[in-house]
């Protein structure tokens, strides 16, 4: 069942061959870098520490539409998910209108109009949603709760940055801080183990 108000793209060059140019950076804030609305992304280490339950999940091709309304997971993951959800239709809702042809994004929306009967009725209201700024309230498996502010800037080429970060000498700024050093770890320990693996081959 395809929702109503999205034609299949007639090619694949709006989505086909666009990459990031963003190179992901070394910074005490976790960031992700997206665009032509089918809300895949590309993160900084510690962006993808932020977003681990996501990578967790293989069914979802780290794409935050498809975690937010097809993983079970999301639901502990975001703190108030369903306003999240609301927000993720509103954005896809407003990339629909301006990339009508895009067969990746419209091959998403029909995906979770026949995966998700939530995401249909929510798609069915024609609500909008443009991502500027705001508060993101996560339930993080390794740090536990964080409460980040997240603010949004346009790129060339329709794509766009994401910043989240915490106010200074708040449980946010220490949480992010302890999601770095387990990131740091974590990225360690991988190493390390793909060393010990080439030597022993």
């Amino acid at each position: 069942m395809r929702c109503q108000g999205i034609r299949p793209g007639s090619s694949g060059a709006a989505g086909d061959g666009r990459r990031c140019r963003w190179r992901r950076r070394r910074s005490a804030r976790p960031c992700s870098v997206g665009g032509g609305g089918s809300l895949g992304f590309s993160l900084n280490a510690l962006g993808r520490a932020l977003f681990a339950p996501m990578y967790a999940d293989p069914t979802t091709s780290a794409n935050s539409a498809r975690f937010a309304f097809l993983s079970l997971a999301a639901r502990q993951f975001y703190t108030g998910w369903e306003r999240v959800t609301h927000a993720f239709v509103g954005v896809l809702r407003v990339a629909a209108g301006k990339n009508p042809y895009d067969r990746e994004l419209s091959n998403l929306i029909g995906e979770l109009c026949t995966r998700s009967a939530i995401f249909r009725t929510m798609w069915g209201s024609h609500d909008v949603h443009v991502f500027r700024e705001g508060t993101k309230r996560l339930r993080h498996p390794v740090v536990g709760d964080l409460e980040l502010d997240h603010e949004s800037m346009q790129l060339e080429d329709g794509l766009s940055v994401v910043d989240y970060s915490a106010p200074p000498n708040t449980a946010a700024e220490d949480a992010l801080k302890l999601l770095a050093s387990w990131s740091a770890t974590a990225t360690a320990t991988a190493s390390q183990e793909q060393d010990t693996d080439i030597t022993s081959a």
